[in-house]
């Protein structure tokens, strides 16, 4: 096990130590803090974005990244979000997105509070991403985020609670249903 002794002070810092970890940290406010681990149904939703998005982002400049691929914010802090759009030139040794334009996070109670605070705040300082997506995941609720032209995230999403209700992001060419998000969880529908 790598020592937990040595904290990095610097995101670029954060990035060689993480690489000798056991476990996967996130880096914020300047400290490297461990992410917990995920649900079953955590990891199926996760699947299903990337599958889908994976099929209708072909050939469209944009890829969908999964959870080892780091995203870098402008509030100089370090996120694994759970699918990320990148639509930035592709290098097979990077351990960051490049131009992240999407974020999705899957969110329990547990994480509920820091998705819908700090984390809106770390990837609204980030220009290059247009949208953020929350999921829960014991029922169809999506709320989708989008950046105002030339502005901020707004705070006020877009809400999705029916499995015919779908994520649009015209911008990227994706739309997402919850029937196929939530595919597999056995939900009832709303």
């Amino acid at each position: 096990m790598a020592s937990a002794s040595v904290q990095p002070k610097t995101f670029a810092e954060f990035l060689l130590w993480e690489q000798s970890q056991e476990r996967r940290n996130e880096f914020v406010d300047g400290v490297a803090v461990m992410m917990a681990g995920g649900t079953r149904a955590h990891d199926r939703i996760q699947r299903n974005l990337l599958v889908r998005a994976t099929e209708r982002l072909q050939g469209s400049g944009c890829e969908p990244l999964g959870p080892d691929v780091i995203v870098e914010t402008a509030a100089g802090t370090g996120r694994y979000p759970d699918m990320t759009i990148d639509c930035g030139p592709y290098d097979g040794n990077a351990l960051t997105a490049a131009a992240p334009t999407a974020v999705f996070e899957i969110w329990s109670e547990s994480t509920r509070k820091p998705d819908l605070l700090i984390k809106l705040r770390d990837y609204d300082a980030t220009i290059s991403i247009r949208h953020y997506i929350l999921i829960a995941q014991t029922e169809y609720m999506v709320f989708v985020y989008s950046r105002a032209e030339g502005g901020g995230i707004s705070l006020r999403p877009s809400e999705l609670r029916r499995p015919e209700d779908a994520v649009e992001l015209p911008d990227l060419g994706l739309v997402l249903t919850l029937a196929e998000i939530y595919q597999g969880l056995g939900l009832k529908g709303a």
